[in-house]
């Protein structure tokens, strides 16, 4: 065998042990600079599963456009029931908390819309909705809307050390949970700490703060909000 034909044999065995991917209808053709994937597999999370797998096994090039996300037998799903199924794992899970999100759901082709208060979030109803039984596409259409308190903490922040010199400026990330304000980063001094964390619990909404913020004197970092 010549070594294109070496690497079709040991990508097409990776995957039929690779166990998160049902191999039976992927056909792999192996040409000088590329590997092409072809055929159907039940949903989309199978589809970069035999992606990853293949990438692995001949670190070449892998060509999927012609692999088809098609849910056939056991995986087909009505669309009721599966945009149903969909609502309920995103209910269920932490880090969607407060999401505003809608879902579409036609011949197993998901579309999500709607709010997601950050991107974590948005990125996270992806990866959910990608792994489940019966989705063959998803079209990511949230928009990530930023929480007026988390603003407004910054601004608070922002203003109680703007007199900062710029070897002591610093870093402050905020995220704000059910009027629960989270601020971690690094900052110049234990007085800037104190600082930020005063400006936090001044502001109007927040009810509780969690001050995660590291002292560093000696690292020069930039100060949120200015």
């Amino acid at each position: 065998m010549n070594a294109d034909e070496v690497l079709k044999h040991d990508i097409e065995q990776a995957l039929l042990w690779d166990r998160s991917v049902d191999a039976r209808y992927i056909k792999v053709t192996v040409y000088t600079n590329c590997v092409v994937l072809s055929g159907c597999v039940p949903n989309c999370a199978q589809k970069l599963a035999a992606l990853h797998t293949a990438r692995t096994a001949g670190r070449r090039d892998v060509d999927v456009r012609d692999l088809a996300a098609r849910a056939t037998g056991a995986f087909t799903c009505a669309d009721a029931a599966l945009a149903a199924a969909i609502h309920t794992t995103l209910d269920w899970q932490d880090v969607m908390r407060g999401h505003e999100i809608a879902i579409d759901v036609r011949r197993g082709r998901v579309t999500l819309t709607g709010r997601a208060k950050t991107g974590n979030q948005r990125d996270a109803a992806e990866r959910l909705v990608r792994g489940m039984s019966g989705v063959v596409e998803i079209v990511n259409g949230v928009d990530v809307v930023r929480d007026r308190l988390v603003d407004a903490v910054e601004r608070n922040i922002a203003a109680a050390l703007r007199g900062c010199p710029p070897r002591e400026l610093c870093n402050v990330d905020v995220d704000v949970r059910d009027g629960v304000a989270r601020l971690t980063g690094t900052v110049g001094s234990l007085e800037k700490k104190a600082a930020a964390s005063s400006a936090a619990w001044d502001t109007k909404g927040v009810r509780w703060v969690i001050d995660d913020l590291i002292v560093d004197q000696g690292q020069r970092i930039r100060s949120v909000g200015v």
